[in-house]
């Protein structure tokens, strides 16, 4: 029988027109659809999205594609979702961070607390005493080492990364591209809060939080630089390199995953070039100094993951070091945590 034919009988057809058949209008309208248009609470053409924690942040949830028209909504939130640990947010005074170094080699870290009226800014003091290049208190910067550790301005109270390149006086020189990739931290206004040195490069994105930095440092002098009466002089020595990301999201499980990769956008091989090794800092506050982490079978390769967390998870030891061994506190040689 012909489709237009006006002895048709439509009743037991499906939307596609065939007769006993199981296509069916989707909530969208669209026969034999997939619900495309659905939202993650089950709305159609919706705006509700997955937030941070997996949770889906909009205020009602379908029940199901197949119910009366009135379509049954629940008003309650996913008690699994709120329960879920991966929700919890950090109190503000809390600054601790799951350092991994690969599959079976993790850490806490407790982020250093920034003095009274100390910056972001002073605290890396860039440009001073050494011209382009960071100038930590105590020299945090160490020779052919890419540096990293979590600073806490207790006035806000926001955590941030301080990654430091090199020492501030070495003289060799040398070429890093990090990559850096979050699954968690997208659209948290995590941004580049400074730049070492603003000639290299920063190209983050906080909307998806990653990124790829590339950073030259000559360790001699780096030609000329032209002043404003036309001029010229030379420009001064660039030790060191480095930056300031933040702030971190207080939610746990908002991590960062950083690699040294091979091959890179900008040709660096190998990568990196002028280190040969990642040293990661914890702040002791019992003793109010920096602790080194000793990483011991790192590979550039793998990386780095930093997790922030709620708690000093593994405990403090005898010298107030989270999930220390004892012998950062102890007269020792070779073979102890080093202290600054």
């Amino acid at each position: 029988m012909a489709v237009d034919d006006p002895a048709r009988d439509e009743s037991c057809e499906d939307c596609l027109g065939i007769p006993l058949g199981d296509a069916v209008t989707d909530l969208c309208g669209v026969c034999n659809g997939d619900n495309g248009c659905v939202d993650c609470a089950g709305l159609p053409f919706g705006s509700a999205e997955i937030d941070d924690c997996g949770a889906c942040n909009g205020s009602v949830f379908f029940n199901g594609p197949h119910h009366s028209p009135h379509h049954q909504f629940s008003h309650e939130r996913d008690d699994k979702n709120k329960k879920d640990e991966r929700c919890a947010k950090c109190d503000e005074g809390t600054a601790f961070f799951r350092l991994r170094w690969s599959k079976d080699k993790s850490r806490t870290l407790v982020a250093h607390e920034l003095g009274n009226g100390q910056t972001f800014d002073s605290f890396y003091g860039y440009g001073f005493p050494h011209p382009l290049t960071h100038n930590t208190p105590g020299g945090l910067g160490r020779d052919d080492a890419h540096v990293f550790l979590f600073a806490r301005d207790p006035s806000d109270p926001s955590v941030s990364l301080v990654a430091l390149l090199d020492n501030a006086t070495s003289t060799t020189g040398g070429e890093v591209v990090l990559r850096a990739t979050s699954e968690r931290m997208s659209r948290k206004g995590v941004i580049v809060l400074l730049e070492d040195d603003p000639d290299d490069t920063f190209a983050w994105d906080s909307n998806s939080a990653s990124g790829r930095f590339h950073w030259t440092w000559s360790g001699e002098r780096k030609g000329l630089l032209k002043k404003k009466h036309g001029d010229h002089h030379s420009r001064p020595n660039d030790y060191g390199d480095g930056m300031v990301l933040g702030p971190w999201p207080k939610h746990t499980d908002s991590c960062l995953k950083l690699k040294w990769p091979e091959p890179n956008d900008f040709g660096v091989f190998p990568n990196p070039r002028g280190l040969d090794r990642v040293v990661v800092y914890t702040w002791n506050r019992a003793r109010d100094e920096f602790v080194e982490i000793e990483l011991s079978h790192f590979d550039f390769a793998w990386g780095l993951e930093l997790c922030r967390v709620c708690a000093c998870e593994g405990g403090y030891d005898a010298c107030g070091v989270c999930e220390g061994d004892g012998r950062s506190c102890q007269d020792c040689s070779g073979t102890c945590d080093h202290v600054y």
